[in-house]
C-alpha cells in the first residue's frame, strides 16, 4: 500500500504499528478456530464485519487497504488508498466543461487518482445511524486529517442500516467528503455437514445454535468455516455533498452504483 499523505504523520505512524495481521475473513475465522475465539461476541461479529467490507473494497471498489481495528484504533477502523482512476469514470472532457466544476475538485487539483486516501469506520449495529455517530465522525476527521487536504481524503461509513432522518442532516451538513456504504453483514447458512450433525443426534433444528447440545469442535468446525458464511447485500452507497463536489466531474456515484450492482450479483469469495 501507497503510503497515506495529506496526514499527520505521527498518527500514520503510529497506525501502521498497530495494523492487525488478519488480512482477510478466511485467515481470521482460522484464528478464530485454533484460539477457541467466543463467535457470539460483539468483537468477534465486529471484526468479521471490518474484514468484510476490507474484503468487499479490495475486490471491486479498487482499494488497497490495512486494517486498524482494536480499543486504540482512534475511530478508524481500515485505512488505505482508492484508486479512483482504475474505475470506468467520464471525467469532464474540455476546458469548457471543466472550468464550470467547483473550486478544488479533485480534477482541479494535482491529486494523484489512484492515491485517494480513504478512512474507514465499520459500524456492524442493528439500529440506524444517528447523528452522533456523524460528529463523531467529524472529531476523527479533524484529528487524523490536515485541513488542506478535505478534498483527497475520504470518510468511508459503513453499516448493515440507513441512516435516521437526523443522522442523514448531520452528514448532509458535514465538512468533510463522507460515503456512506449500508452493507449487510456475513450470516450463517444451514450447510449440509451440520444438518448431517443435527440428523445424527437427532435433533430440531430450533435447537441448532444450543451449545450445550454438541461438542465445542463441533459448534466451532461450523462456525468457523468461512464456507458456511453467506455474503451480505451492498444495498446502498450515498454521498454527502462535500463529497460529491469533491468528486465532480467524475461521474462517480453511477460508477459505484454499477460496481454494487456487480458484487451483489457475484458470490462472495474471500
Amino acid at each position: 500500500m501507497e503510503v497515506l499523505h495529506g496526514m499527520r504523520m505521527g498518527v500514520l505512524n503510529s497506525k501502521l504499528r498497530m495494523s492487525s495481521s488478519f488480512s482477510n475473513c478466511l485467515v481470521y475465522l482460522h484464528y478464530c478456530l485454533i484460539n477457541n475465539i467466543n463467535y457470539n461476541s460483539t468483537v468477534f461479529k465486529g471484526t468479521l464485519y471490518e474484514l468484510y467490507v476490507k474484503d468487499i473494497l479490495s475486490k471491486f471498489f479498487k482499494c488497497d487497504l490495512l486494517r486498524n481495528g482494536g480499543a486504540y484504533d482512534n475511530g478508524i477502523d481500515l485505512l488505505g488508498n482508492w484508486d479512483i482512476s482504475a474505475i470506468n469514470l467520464l471525467p469532464a472532457k474540455n476546458d469548457k466543461k471543466k472550468a464550470r466544476l467547483p473550486a478544488n475538485c479533485l480534477l482541479k487539483s494535482d491529486t494523484d487518482l489512484s492515491r485517494v486516501n480513504v478512512w474507514i469506520q465499520c459500524k456492524n449495529l442493528n439500529k440506524k445511524i444517528d447523528a452522533k455517530v456523524i460528529r463523531e465522525l467529524a472529531g476523527i476527521y479533524d484529528f487524523h486529517i490536515n485541513s488542506k487536504q478535505k478534498m483527497s481524503n475520504f470518510i468511508f461509513l459503513f453499516s448493515p442500516h440507513v441512516l435516521s432522518k437526523q443522522g442523514l442532516i448531520q452528514m448532509d451538513k458535514s465538512n468533510f467528503p463522507l460515503i456512506h456504504w449500508q452493507l449487510s453483514p456475513l450470516k450463517l447458512t444451514k450447510r449440509s455437514a451440520f444438518e448431517t450433525l443435527i440428523d445424527e443426534t437427532n435433533l430440531n433444528l430450533v435447537n441448532m445454535h444450543d451449545r450445550t447440545l454438541f461438542t465445542q469442535d463441533q459448534l466451532n468446525s461450523y462456525y468457523f468455516d468461512l464456507s458456511n458464511w453467506s455474503c451480505g447485500n451492498l444495498n446502498q452507497i450515498y454521498m454527502n455533498p462535500f463529497a460529491r463536489k469533491a468528486l465532480a466531474g467524475l461521474d462517480i456515484e453511477m460508477q459505484l452504483d454499477i460496481l454494487r450492482r456487480g458484487m451483489n450479483a457475484n458470490l462472495f469469495q474471500a
